[in-house]
């Protein structure tokens, strides 16, 4: 008996997009100098690093209870959209099932927080290291969601020593 396969449902849902970084540092950055002085020296400088240490103050100010109303939107409304979304996925799958979303790594550090009851003053530990093209995978049922794997890059690097190449990268 032969296997019929059948075309995948393709969707796009704006709720997975990626996280407005340029956004928030224009906004949170002539904030944050006052508390953090080293930080326009950061943004001078450059260096990758530096420009990280940057990234962690004004994500974790957007994260914080602190955080001034913004013009962009706030830590509360995305995460929700973000939960919302993936709820809305877990419902419209078949029992047995697979779905797969293609979203940005800040995305997957909030749904990976928010469905470990992660608080929000730890989330970044989850946004840093998120590799580009990783393979995050969550479990679900009727009864919840739960994490099965986190960041896995096993097929890149397996592709990278069969190509000879490094495929593995942060951004």
């Amino acid at each position: 008996m032969a296997h019929q396969e059948s075309a995948a449902l393709v969707q796009t849902d704006a709720r997975f997009n990626e996280i407005d970084n340029e956004g928030q540092l224009e906004e949170l950055i002539p904030l944050l100098t006052v508390t953090h002085p080293n930080l326009r020296d950061w943004l001078d400088s450059g260096e990758s690093k530096s420009y990280q240490k940057v990234i962690e103050a004004v994500f974790n100010m957007w994260v914080s209870p602190e955080c001034p109303p913004l013009t962009t939107q706030s830590w509360c409304e995305y995460r929700q959209a973000a939960m919302a979304a993936l709820k809305a996925v877990m419902s419209s799958a078949s029992p047995g099932s697979n779905s797969a979303v293609f979203t940005s790594g800040g995305t997957i550090a909030t749904l990976v927080s928010a469905v470990l009851g992660v608080s929000d003053d730890r989330v970044y530990q989850f946004y840093e290291p998120v590799f580009n093209c990783s393979i995050t995978r969550f479990i679900f049922s009727q009864r919840g969601v739960a994490l099965s794997s986190f960041n896995d890059i096993g097929h890149l690097q397996y592709r990278s020593a069969d190509l000879d190449c490094e495929l593995v990268s942060y951004r």
